[in-house]
């Protein structure tokens, strides 16, 4: 749900030989063992549970790091974590079993069901194009500027949330093409209930916990106690904090979902090709039915058409998260092999570390090949040329993305990084900040870390202003970057003056020197320069300021943005 909301990856096995789940016992290190040994050198980077299964045997359930700060809980088998955008899966079957039934139409306009849907869509947005992301509603940072922290605050019924979407533009025409999207899956929730006359909730009891025995699982809400759920965090200044919470009735349907590992368990292994335990074979396939090169109905990808070949996995890798939560889960159906990490830590290398205990731990003990994965990783991140210090020096600076936002490159040691803030309907969103290696093939190309294809290619600027990037994936264009110096004509006067931090609780003088804000003892360094970018927008060498106008034209706060502090909306200083 969040604004860097939920990535879904494509992931495809081959396989060479399987001799079945008693081949995991021939290793000298248990499973356990191994992937203990593999947390432990991830200090702070992974806190929550882990389950592995290979048919109905648990390999591996287990709690790591805690479930509360406050109180010293440590993560369990049986600790609820919220799932976020997961729960789109479990909204998909619903629908189609209300399908299944006759209840709904998937054909069928949405006003059918909404009577107070706004009228420039209602009557060309139908049930299918909410269940397989094509009705054109964007995703929610793009639907609403003033969704997170203003709207996300705050109950709304359901025909008050129908009124907000009524001020939204569509992406596309209905049915045009693919756009993932949240509040469309809200819409979709809003639908079957309006449909049944029964609350999203009690659908979800009704049709899928209790069939499946999820008997720990449960739609959230900001009322009801949890017994056994973690607390989320999210990485904040110097560390830990607590993250904010987020009104549940703008979620039932696209990320309201509280559950185990071993519920959710229940539903990856319950929800495969065969059975009907809870839908008929003829809707699975809808369920699994690719409407685009990558997504399917409720978001989960897939390596091949439903009934693939006889030498390949079918494979899925869905995820989800959550403010404090994130979740990964990946299921290879033929095989029936399931990993799910799930977390509360709303930052982290979550999918990199489902996927390395596939591939290390797990899909190797089954004598599944995953091919040389790790030595390409490896070859493709190694650097193979050294460049003069002074021609990297001179590429560190502030570069404007075509796309929108901007990439700080900085030099460190010898070594470039960069760091990206997109930009999006004139709000800045940190959930894309991260900091990159960039590793060099000649004096201007350089490999970006962790990003497969991409290169950045540094050239001379046009206009003698330092230089530009080029910037490819797999030697294809995909965007620019444009030289950015300070800018001149900025008052830097209303920028001016002391903010308090509340979570370092403490306060900070802002002055002004040479066209640029400066401060002392700023979280990670002695003195902070502040390059002004453009109105309201700030660069230094740890990311951005985005300073906050208010509609009477004053500046009363301003988002610290870095990669460090992991919540999309930044660490809030507030003017004194």
């Amino acid at each position: 749900m969040l604004r860097n909301c939920t990535l879904i990856i494509l992931t495809l096995f081959v396989v060479s030989s399987f001799s079945g789940p008693k081949a995991i016992l021939s290793q000298e290190m248990t499973i356990e063992a191994q992937v203990d040994q593999y947390i432990q050198s991830l200090p702070e980077q992974f806190n929550g549970t882990i389950l592995l299964s290979v048919g109905d045997e648990i390999l591996l359930n287990k709690g790591y790091g805690l479930a509360n700060r406050s109180y010293d809980i440590p993560n369990t088998a049986e600790t609820k974590y919220r799932i976020g955008s997961i729960t789109k899966h479990f909204t998909a079957v619903l629908t189609l079993q209300m399908a299944q039934k006759g209840l709904i139409d998937l054909d069928a306009t949405i006003d059918t069901y909404l009577p107070y849907c706004p009228e420039k869509f209602a009557g060309k947005i139908t049930v299918r194009h909410l269940l397989t992301h094509k009705s054109g509603i964007p995703h929610h940072y793009n639907a609403f500027p003033r969704y997170f922290g203003v709207e996300d605050r705050f109950f709304h019924t359901t025909k008050e949330y129908l009124k907000l979407l009524s001020d939204i533009e569509l992406a596309h025409e209905p049915g045009e093409r693919m756009t993932y999207t949240s509040p469309g899956y809200h819409l979709l929730g809003l639908v079957i209930e309006a449909a049944s006359n029964k609350s999203y909730a009690e659908l979800i009891e009704e049709n899928i916990f209790k069939p499946l025995g999820m008997k720990n699982s449960s739609v959230y809400n900001n009322l009801t106690i949890q017994k056994n759920m973690a607390t989320g965090y999210k990485e904040g200044i110097n560390g830990f904090v607590l993250a904010e919470d987020e009104e549940e009735s703008l979620r039932a349907g696209a990320g309201s979902i509280l559950t185990t590992s071993g519920d959710l368990h229940l539903f990856l292994r319950t929800f495969s090709f065969e059975g009907d335990e809870i839908l008929s074979e003829e809707y699975k396939k809808l369920f699994f039915q690719c409407h685009s090169p990558m997504l399917s109905c409720a978001g989960i990808t897939y390596s091949f058409p439903y009934d693939g070949g006889k030498d390949t996995l079918f494979a899925v890798t869905t995820g989800g998260s959550s403010y404090g939560f994130l979740c990964n889960a990946e299921r290879l159906i033929k095989k029936d092999v399931n990993s799910i990490v799930l977390s509360n830590i709303q930052s982290g290398p979550i999918r990199e570390i489902c996927s390395e205990i596939d591939n290390k731990f797990l899909l190797t003990r089954l004598g599944i090949d995953i091919g040389q994965n790790d030595q390409a990783q490896n070859s493709w991140n190694s650097a193979s040329v050294e460049v003069d210090p002074a021609v990297l020096n001179a590429y560190a600076g502030y570069y404007r993305l075509k796309s929108g936002g901007y990439a700080v490159v900085t030099c460190e040691n010898g070594k470039l990084f960069c760091i990206e803030s997109l930009r999006q309907l004139g709000t800045f969103s940190s959930g894309n900040i991260s900091p990159h290696e960039l590793f060099p093939v000649s004096d201007s190309l350089f490999k970006v870390e962790n990003r497969r294809g991409m290169q950045y290619c540094f050239t001379e600027n046009s206009l003698d202003e330092g230089y530009d990037i080029a910037i490819s994936i797999n030697n294809r264009p995909w965007d620019e970057a444009k030289s950015v110096k300070a800018v001149a004509d900025l008052n830097l006067s209303e920028y001016s003056g002391y903010y308090y931090s509340l979570e370092l609780q403490r306060a900070y003088r802002f002055s002004m020197k040479d066209n640029h804000l400066i401060t002392s003892d700023f979280p990670g360094t002695e003195k902070a320069v502040f390059v002004p970018l453009e109105k309201d927008m700030f660069g230094f060498n740890q990311g951005y300021l985005v300073f906050h106008r208010y509609e009477d034209g004053e500046i009363r706060d301003f988002k610290l943005q870095t990669p460090q502090v992991d919540d999309g909306m930044g660490s809030l200083f507030i003017k004194k």
